[in-house]
């Protein structure tokens, strides 16, 4: 592509000369002018580098053959040669010497003239049968290699924005995004989450590389531009393991069609890897669909900071999607979106009372649900709710259920149903949902935490710490180190081994940020009284949390903790406490084992908590 088609802006016959200049180059140099190991390399090298003279690469190359190639690959169209017969003159004029401006060629350098031009001219002949051959059935007889091979696994790398505005970052992720959830959508095609391409990309790997650690066949890349009223995308298939390029299309539309756009794009990607779509995938992506352009780019907004996941990040999230709303009302996933952020801001990253915050996320999931009964991520936003607030598992299954079989690809879905079958002792079936949300996002750290603590709880300790070992590797970041080492302590205190344990937790707060202080107080209350000590500490801390604000989740940790320190009347008090104030994290309680399951008051709890099951 010339750069002016790579931006998307009008192309003329210059653009054809930009193409000739890049088949001359690497006709002479014997090799590409530009980075080909990723298509955002490839973008930005077009845009902006300047090709070394092939003479560099090559020597021998005449300076006067490097003038012509490096003219025809002028970044502005205005500098180009401006039509094909100017390069026919000037190739001529080298070949034979006979410019007066240039001088005569003598001799050998004559003779090389044209040596080099014999060899264009026959070049361009077989390019032109070649491409004469390729738009006909004889290209699969001569080149059966050239195939798209069988692809059933693919990942969505994030598209390049190409907008020359960092201000529309937001929107080519949320074009990613879509495009991601609409081939997600496809049962027979296996879909890496958005979060691990994206992550696998930013971590500089090749392609190869990439495809190794995502388990694909297959990456989508490409670009996202916006003028106007007008994107456009481009978007090429990739093979990832030979890094060969087999498929790539551009699509522009109005801002309203932009949906339809990505429909089309999922379509076109699900025909050439020959994915059979089912009745529903294919009315489902056939679908037309047109929204307000000013609703679209409030939902992008909205799932960029949600994302991001901090409380002030939520509130953003949560004006955007209801902004999104009242630009266009009858638009599903604004409403989901609108879901997540209010079960999130009463859950774990927010300060709402989960009495004020869940109410909000489950009206609108069911709105979501009211206006596309066959979105996924309305029924995995209701069935979170119900596992969490409503302690409603058999609803809470119908919605997840419902979610995955929507979208086979959800891997926040299988995840939260893993949880759930956990919690209900159904630990083969949990199991299997965590490997299955594993394969679907496997650089997710919650993900491959869950998976980990699964083979714990089901006594599988050394293949927990080998997954452990896999997330080190792939994200190595502190803090989800600490919950590494956490799981190290409960299987050391399975085995009796209370000082090992006791080690481990202090590496667990350690990789949390605590500092080299703090951890000698652990130790020296350790020394004194053992682990009774060190919970005492804990104790502490938290008690004065609460007294401060009294949220939820704190309650369920004094539960646990006096659970821990074999305090079962003050843990069912703190039980109680949490059930009155409806805590979102008190469902974990109901997949705790040891005592505090065996106490006669696990039953009366539940009964409290009107749980169903």
């Amino acid at each position: 592509m010339a750069p002016e088609q790579v931006l998307g802006r009008a192309v003329d016959e210059r653009a054809d000369i930009y193409g000739l200049g890049m088949v001359l180059y690497e006709m002479t140099a014997e090799k590409r002018p530009f980075r080909e190991d990723l298509a955002s390399h490839l973008t930005d090298d077009i845009l902006h580098k300047v090709p070394a003279p092939p003479s560099r690469l090559r020597p021998g190359i005449s300076a006067q053959l490097d003038e012509i190639i490096l003219k025809c690959l002028e970044k502005d169209a205005a500098k180009r040669f401006q039509s094909a017969q100017q390069v026919r003159t000037r190739l001529e004029e080298f070949a034979t010497g006979s410019s007066g401006s240039r001088g005569a060629v003598a001799g050998r350098d004559k003779r090389s003239a044209w040596g080099w031009a014999a060899a264009i001219f026959g070049g361009l002949l077989v390019a032109g049968a070649i491409f004469a051959l390729a738009n006909g059935g004889w290209r699969n007889r001569l080149w059966p290699g050239l195939n798209i091979p069988r692809i059933e696994s693919l990942a969505v790398l994030p598209l390049a924005n190409l907008t020359g505005d960092a201000q529309q970052d937001f929107f080519v992720d949320g074009v990613t995004e879509e495009l991601t959830m609409d081939l997600a959508q496809i049962a027979a095609l296996r879909v890496t989450s958005r979060t691990s391409a994206t992550q696998a990309k930013n971590s500089k790997r090749t392609l190869p590389e990439l495809a190794r650690v995502l388990n694909v066949d297959a990456v989508v890349e490409g670009s996202v531009t916006r003028v106007g009223n007008r994107v456009r995308v481009t978007a090429q298939l990739i093979e990832a393991k030979t890094d060969r390029h087999l498929w790539a299309k551009s699509y522009e539309r109005d801002s309203q069609d932009v949906l339809a756009l990505q429909d089309q794009l999922a379509r076109d990607i699900a025909s050439e890897i020959r994915v059979t779509l089912t009745p529903a995938e294919h009315t489902r992506l056939a679908a037309v669909h047109t929204i307000d352009p000013r609703a679209y780019d409030d939902y992008l907004r909205g799932r960029y900071f949600w994302n991001r996941r901090t409380e002030a990040d939520l509130h953003k999230a949560k004006d955007y999607f209801q902004s999104a709303i009242a630009n266009d009302p009858s638009y599903a996933p604004a409403y989901s979106g609108l879901a997540d952020t209010y079960f999130y801001l009463g859950y774990a990253w927010g300060h709402l009372p989960p009495t004020e915050a869940i109410p909000l996320s489950q009206a609108a999931a069911l709105k979501a649900i009211e206006l596309d009964e066959n979105g996924a991520e309305g029924h995995a936003s209701l069935g979170t709710t119900r596992l969490a607030y409503d302690w409603d598992f058999r609803s809470a299954e119908q919605e997840l259920r419902r979610a995955i079989a929507l979208n086979p690809n959800y891997a926040h879905a299988h995840h939260i149903y893993s949880i759930m079958l956990g919690i209900l002792s159904r630990n083969d079936e949990a199991l299997a949902e965590i490997r299955k949300a594993a394969d679907l996002d496997p650089l997710s750290v919650p993900v491959r935490n869950i998976l980990a603590e699964r083979l714990v709880l089901n006594g599988r300790c050394q293949e927990a710490f080998a997954e452990d070992q896999k997330t080190i590797e792939l994200n190595p970041t502190a803090v989800h180190v600490g919950y590494v080492h956490d799981r190290k302590a409960e299987c050391y205190r399975q085995e009796g081994k209370d000082k090992e344990a006791f080690e481990e937790e202090m590496a667990s707060r350690s990789a949390k940020g605590a500092g080299a202080e703090e951890i000698a107080g652990y130790r020296r209350l350790y020394a004194k009284s053992g682990r009774k000590g060190y919970l005492q500490q804990q104790l502490q801390v938290s008690l004065a949390q609460w007294n401060k604000d009294h949220w939820h989740n704190d309650a369920v940790d004094l539960a646990r903790i006096y659970s821990d320190m074999g305090d079962l009347d003050n843990a069912y008090a703190w039980v109680d406490k949490s059930i009155a104030v409806r805590s979102t994290s008190l469902f974990w309680i109901l997949g705790t084992h040891g005592p505090f399951r065996e106490d006669p008051r696990f039953e009366e709890m539940k009964r409290k908590m009107g749980a169903r099951f």
